[in-house]
Parts: C-alpha cells; sequence; structure tokens
C-alpha cells in the first residue's frame, strides 16, 4: 500500500465509520419497526390525536398573567428534543493505539467531520421536534411560520453551542478548563432553554426578537471564538482519549438503548439476572409436578428482556388506553384486542429459544405438549395483565369502561390460546 493511499484511507475514515453505522442502524431499524410494531406506533398516535382534540374541546384556561398550558406543554416538547442529537465520533478503543501518531489529524479534519455530521443529525432532530410541537403552538395561538421558524431557530442555536462545548471539550488546550465542567450539556440542553423560554412567555413580541437576536449573536460569538482557538493551537493539540471513548461508548450504550426498548437486538449479548424479586413466584411452580412450566418461567424471568418488553408495551397501551375518549366503548374493546396480541407476539420467540436448548428437549420430547405448557405461561401472563388493566380502570375510571377492557382482554385470550398460537408455535423450529 503506498503512501497516497494510507492518506485517503485515513482522511476518509470518519465516512468510511459514519457509512458502516447507518447501514447498520438501518438494518436494526427494520427489525425494530416490523409490522406489529408499526400497528402499534399508528395506535399510539392515534390517541395523541385524540387527547389533543379532547384537550382542545375542554377548552381549560390559565391562571390570569400565565401562558397557556398547550404552550407550557410546547416548551416541555421542545427542551425534551434538545436531549436527541449529541456529538458522534465513532472513536473506538483500538484508536488510541492505532492512531496514536495521527492527533494532528483527529484534532483537526476528524472531528471536524464528526462536528459538522453531528449537527446535521441534531439540525433534523429539532425540524422533527419542532414539527411535533406545531399543533401545541397552534392552540397556544402562536403557530404562525414566522414563530415556528423563530422557534426553530432558537433550538438549532442551543444545539449548535452544545456540540461546539462538547468538541471543545475533547481538547486539551489551556482554555479547556472553562469547558470541562460536566454542567454545560445540562445547561444547554435544560436550564439556558428553559430560563429563554421561561422569559419569552411574559415578553412582548419586541423583547422576544431582541432575546432571540442576543442569543444568535451569543451562538455566532463562541462558535466563532471557538474555531479561531482550534486554528491557532492546532500545532499542539492532543485529543482527550479518556474523555472521547467514554463519549463514544455512552452514545453506542444510549443507542442499544433504544432498540432494546421494544425488539431483541441481535449479536448482542444476554445478561442473565437473578431477579431475587421473583424467587418467591418461581416457588410456586413445581419442578417435579411441571418442570417445562417452570423452565418456561425461568426464561422468562431471568434469561433475556422478552417480559421486560412486554411489560413496556403493556404500560405504554395502558397509557394509550387512559388517553381515549370515553364515549365510545368500542376504542377500548379494540385497544385491548390489540395490546394482548402485542404482548402474545412479543412473548412468541422464547418458544424457539427453548427448543434450541437440548436440556429442554429431554425433559420433555413432545412438542406438542410443550407447546400447550407454554401456552398456560402466556395466558397466565396475558389474563395478570388483563386483570391489573381492568383495576387500574375500576378505581379511576367508570365501571361500563373496566368490563369492556375485561371482556375484550379475556375474549382475545381464549383466541390465541386456541386458534392462533397453536398454529404459530408448531412453526417454531429446533
Amino acid at each position: 500500500m503506498t503512501g497516497q493511499e494510507r492518506t485517503i484511507d485515513i482522511e476518509s475514515l470518519y465516512q468510511d465509520r459514519a457509512r458502516r453505522v447507518q447501514k447498520r442502524n438501518q438494518r436494526y431499524l427494520r427489525l425494530l419497526f416490523n409490522d406489529h410494531f408499526v400497528v402499534f406506533l399508528l395506535l399510539m398516535a392515534g390517541a395523541v390525536i385524540l387527547a389533543l382534540q379532547s384537550l382542545q374541546r375542554q377548552n381549560i384556561s390559565a391562571p390570569a398573567g400565565w401562558p397557556a398550558y398547550t404552550a407550557i406543554l410546547a416548551v416541555a416538547w421542545l427542551i425534551l428534543g434538545l436531549q436527541f442529537g449529541s456529538l458522534v465520533t465513532y472513536l473506538q478503543p483500538a484508536d488510541r493505539l492505532f492512531l496514536a501518531a495521527a492527533d494532528r489529524f483527529l484534532t483537526g479534519r476528524y472531528l471536524e467531520q464528526a462536528w459538522l455530521w453531528s449537527f446535521a443529525l441534531a439540525s433534523l432532530w429539532q425540524i422533527g421536534f419542532v414539527a411535533l410541537a406545531w399543533p401545541l403552538l397552534q392552540m397556544s395561538g402562536a403557530g404562525d411560520w414566522q414563530t415556528c421558524l423563530g422557534i426553530l431557530l432558537v433550538q438549532v442555536a442551543f444545539k449548535l453551542l452544545d456540540l461546539t462545548f462538547a468538541s471543545a471539550r475533547l481538547k486539551p488546550l489551556q482554555w479547556r478548563s472553562f469547558f470541562s465542567s460536566r454542567w454545560w450539556p445540562l445547561g444547554f440542553r435544560l436550564v439556558f432553554p428553559g430560563l429563554f423560554y421561561g422569559v419569552n412567555f411574559f415578553a412582548n413580541q419586541g423583547l422576544r426578537l431582541v432575546l432571540t437576536a442576543l442569543l444568535v449573536v451569543v451562538t455566532v460569538g463562541v462558535f466563532g471564538y471557538w474555531r479561531f482557538e482550534q486554528q491557532r493551537g492546532s500545532q499542539a493539540q492532543t485529543i482527550d482519549w479518556h474523555r472521547a471513548l467514554q463519549m463514544s461508548r455512552k452514545h453506542d450504550q444510549a443507542i442499544w438503548h433504544f432498540y432494546s426498548l421494544f425488539a431483541q437486538v441481535p449479536s448482542q449479548g444476554v445478561m442473565l439476572k437473578r431477579r431475587r424479586a421473583f424467587d418467591h413466584l418461581l416457588a410456586h411452580f413445581s419442578f417435579q409436578k411441571d418442570p417445562v412450566r417452570r423452565l418456561f418461567w425461568i426464561k422468562l424471568l431471568r434469561g433475556g428482556d422478552e417480559l421486560s418488553l412486554a411489560v413496556r408495551i403493556s404500560i405504554v397501551g395502558t397509557l394509550i388506553l387512559l388517553a381515549l375518549p370515553k364515549q365510545e366503548l368500542y376504542w377500548f374493546g379494540g385497544g385491548m384486542l390489540l395490546l394482548i396480541y402485542l404482548v402474545n407476539f412479543q412473548l412468541l420467540p422464547v418458544f424457539g429459544q427453548s427448543q434450541s436448548v437440548l436440556w429442554s428437549r429431554l425433559i420433555l420430547p413432545d412438542k406438542a405438549e410443550q407447546s400447550k405448557r407454554f401456552r398456560l405461561v402466556l395466558a397466565e401472563i396475558s389474563v395478570t395483565i388483563v386483570c391489573l388493566i381492568f383495576a387500574i380502570f375500576v378505581i379511576i375510571d367508570s365501571i361500563a369502561i373496566a368490563l369492556t377492557v375485561l371482556l375484550a382482554g379475556l375474549l382475545m385470550v381464549a383466541i390465541l390460546n386456541w386458534i392462533w398460537l397453536p398454529k404459530a408455535l408448531m412453526k417454531q423450529s429446533y
């Protein structure tokens, strides 16, 4: 390999890594957004729309001198959007050895590419959050395009400051102590935006324009100063490997955590957890009387994240049911049918995973009998979820809605246990 080829390779190092990560993300997103999860998201989006319409019909007025409740919700949503979009370096522990002699390249061209790519992604996040906040802004009387454009400018300005300070913290310059405080990310993502929007609540139109212009001037000034110091000290800069690798590791963990919220992430190690709180529950399942049933419960409670994913779906589904309009009972019946189906669909792979273990097949070679035991376990989980949701609606809502939820849930459990699950489980191979 020639020297020129090595230069070309290192110059395109960040683009190659970014391209490889994007391909990986596309593969996992296809896994996450399967047909069933898309239906779940559509149901959740419909519930949010219904909740917004109900809020608009109620016309809840805020106390005199205070901003509208919808404006406060919009600001909370916008501040949530500032939590998305961090500096993505794609640095790996091995780089500390193999790129030890390339500090000037890393602190120069490589971090510039990382900052530009991160800023582009962060800007897309802010555009999405501002667009989703538009209904709330419209309800609070601030939905005109000038206001939305100004809010987007403010969001992007705060993200630019956040990414600029994050990049500066990776370089041990003389003035890095000014940026090294761990409070800066909290300030640009929560404190400063909260203060800015809070002051704007009680300011007139002219003062809002002045504050926005001042924020833009400060942002441009800080960014220009950072670029000037970066160019002036480029000969003596080295990268702070400890901080850089820690930042890259936290970003990767956040990505994997997002994927694992509602889907199993392949090629990732499974952590076995003791979960002592469930020891009393497992004691009720005798290994001598029904070993297969006990093994399935152990697999669900300690062997993976399938049950945790089902619990998350149940929690989100319950919140959606609570947000539905109270007049139409069929919404609750249909929502409960879909929720129980999604829970069972999420737990279905556990049977195939258990079949791949030789010990499971030795205890009970008959696959039909194993299927019967697994259906019993799923029915126990489903009925427990139905009863808990029924109890919630009995306490905080009407008996009619609670009975609708109960009957629909039990009906779906019966349909799945007697019709769908026997066929689906028999298709699971060893």
